[in-house]
């Protein structure tokens, strides 16, 4: 797991598993905002963005084994 900062406040942190990055969290002032999971099978492809507003969870993407996004789902 890495973290990366930005001024002293936490911007970024990257999962890895097998030296291939799984999950990457992106925060705003601490707060996270956006969290990427990368597909088991196609380890280079997104397979999930969920996006956060205070906490809650306001919207999902979900993509197909191509990386095309094939459906949104909003709280």
């Amino acid at each position: 797991k890495y973290a990366i900062y930005l001024n002293d406040t936490l911007s970024k942190e990257i999962s890895f598993y097998k030296d291939i990055a799984t999950i990457e969290n992106h925060y705003e002032k601490t707060e996270l905002v956006k969290r990427i999971v990368y597909s088991k099978s196609s380890p280079h492809n997104i397979e999930r963005i969920f996006f956060y507003r205070h906490g809650e969870l306001i919207k999902t993407d979900f993509y197909n084994k191509k990386g095309k996004l094939i459906r949104e789902s909003k709280k």
